[in-house]
């Protein structure tokens, strides 16, 4: 990534809000930004892109820190509007491997009318949570569907997920459920390829790239497909 490309990403959100929120009254009754759940699970892909949602979600902090009002909302991706709803190749690839859901318009739409309502009959301009975070799928329900866990899980801030049920798995999706987790197939499989002492030599190169390939795009939160094992790490945002 250039530093223009940087640029270009980051200082829309950087610059803009920080402009917003130096030149608007101090006496709104509400300041939303719309941030995105990049800035919170991350996105190694799209640095850039995440380190202006994460400035935006401090904003909202910091406002809230000098008694005014400041919320930033972390949007999973559109489902029924949007680039994304006519480009249904790059939603499912964004929700199946990042492990989020997708809003609809509908929720988008509730979330901004709980948020814009005024604060005026409010104790304190800090009533509202600084940070609203939509579309984090639970560990349980990979668990009940036997889905990899997303790279953020592991994290300590999400610990708390683990303990909340998901009440909408069905005892019928979570007995079916390897039958959809091709991905996590396609590695078992290489592995006992390499394992096997009848594999040839370039068998078990053939395998050991693939389940590379199969775990760098997991932690870029790509598709597989996408990956090119001719390009270098740094080609993809890795940096050592």
């Amino acid at each position: 990534m250039s530093a223009q490309q940087w640029r270009e990403a980051v200082l829309p959100k950087v610059a803009g809000s920080w402009n917003l929120h130096q030149q608007l009254p101090q006496d709104l009754d509400f300041f939303l930004l719309f941030s995105s759940i990049t800035g919170v699970v991350g996105s190694q892909s799209q640095p850039n892109y995440t380190a202006g949602n994460t400035f935006q979600d401090a904003l909202a902090l910091l406002r809230q820190s000098q008694g005014l009002a400041g919320v930033s909302v972390d949007l999973a991706a559109m489902d029924s509007v949007g680039f994304l709803a006519d480009q249904r190749d790059v939603l499912d690839q964004i929700v199946n491997i990042k492990h989020t859901m997708a809003m609809v318009e509908g929720e988008l739409l509730a979330i901004l009318d709980e948020q814009c309502r005024s604060t005026s009959s409010s104790s304190s301009s800090n009533s509202r949570p600084a940070q609203v975070i939509t579309g984090l799928k639970l560990p349980s329900h990979l668990t009940a569907t036997g889905g990899q866990e997303a790279a953020w899980m592991g994290q300590p801030m999400f610990q708390a997920l683990y303990q909340v049920p998901d009440l909408s798995i069905s005892s019928e999706t979570a007995l079916h459920s390897h039958e959809n987790n091709a991905d996590h197939g396609v590695t078992l499989d290489r592995l006992r390829t390499i394992s096997d002492a009848n594999s040839t030599w370039e068998d078990k190169m053939v395998a050991v790239k693939e389940v590379l390939l199969h775990q760098i795009a997991r932690f870029l939160s790509l598709s597989p497909t996408d990956m090119d094992s001719a390009r270098p790490l740094h080609g993809h945002a890795i940096l050592g």
